[in-house]
C-alpha cells in the first residue's frame, strides 16, 4: 500500500512539473485569468484554452472589459524568440485575418504573430462579451518563455489627454498599467441614475416644503 502511495506521489510531482513547464513555455499566461491594463484607458481580456503541443498554439481571447464601446481590432503574440515559421493560422471568427497592424508601441515588443479585424474594424472587431479562438503552427525552434500577449482596443477615449485607443499587453503574467493621467471612467447604471434623480427630486421637494413653512 505504501509502495502504491509512493508511485501516486511521484506521478503527482511529475504532473506538477509538467504543468509548470507548460506555463513557463507560454510566458506566464494562465488559463482562466482576466488581465486588465492599457496605456490610455482600462481594457480587460480573459484567456482560456491556452495550449502549446506539437508545435501547435491554441489561444482563446474574450473581451471582458465591461464597456459597451470596447472593441479589440488586433490581437497577437509578441516577443517570441528562436527561429521559426508560422503556418496553418486559423481563427474561429471570419472577422479576423492574419496580420499585425496596430500591435506596436506602448511597450509591445515586436509583434510577430497576430490577427486583425477586417474592415470596418470598429464593427467587426471583438466586442465586449465576445470571444475568438486562434490556432497556428510554429515550425522550427521557437522560444516562448518571454511570450507577450498584445491587444489593441479601439474603445474610445474617456476624455482629457487620452488617446482614442489603448494597448493591453501581458508580459510574464503581468499586465501593463494605465497612464495615471487617463485613468478609467465609469458609466452609471440606469438604476443608479434613477436613484440619483429620485434623490435630487426629494431634496427639491424638501426645500420647497421648508420655504412654505417659513
Amino acid at each position: 500500500m505504501m509502495k502504491f502511495g509512493k508511485i501516486i506521489g511521484s506521478a503527482a510531482v511529475l504532473l506538477g512539473a509538467s504543468a509548470t513547464a507548460a506555463h513557463a513555455d507560454l510566458g506566464g499566461l494562465v488559463n482562466g485569468t482576466q488581465y486588465c491594463g492599457g496605456n490610455a484607458f482600462s481594457t480587460c481580456a480573459t484567456l482560456t484554452n491556452i495550449s502549446f503541443s506539437g508545435g501547435v498554439v491554441t489561444l482563446t481571447v474574450a473581451n471582458t472589459s465591461g464597456n459597451a464601446g470596447s472593441v479589440f481590432t488586433a490581437i497577437g503574440l509578441a516577443n517570441i524568440g528562436g527561429t521559426f515559421a508560422v503556418t496553418n493560422f486559423t481563427s474561429s471568427s471570419g472577422n479576423f485575418v492574419q496580420g499585425t497592424n496596430g500591435l506596436s508601441g506602448a511597450g509591445i515588443q515586436t509583434a510577430v504573430i497576430g490577427a486583425n479585424s477586417v474592415n470596418p474594424p470598429s464593427q467587426t472587431g471583438l466586442m465586449n462579451g465576445q470571444s475568438v479562438t486562434f490556432t497556428f503552427t510554429l515550425s522550427g525552434t521557437p522560444d516562448l518563455t518571454s511570450l507577450q500577449l498584445a491587444i489593441h482596443d479601439q474603445g474610445g477615449s474617456p476624455g482629457g489627454q487620452c488617446a482614442s485607443s489603448t494597448k493591453l499587453f501581458v508580459t510574464g503574467g503581468t499586465a501593463n498599467t494605465i497612464d495615471p493621467l487617463c485613468g478609467t471612467t465609469t458609466v452609471p447604471e440606469p438604476m443608479t441614475m434613477s436613484l440619483l434623480a429620485t434623490g435630487l427630486a426629494g431634496m427639491g421637494g424638501l426645500g420647497a416644503f421648508k420655504r412654505r413653512r417659513k
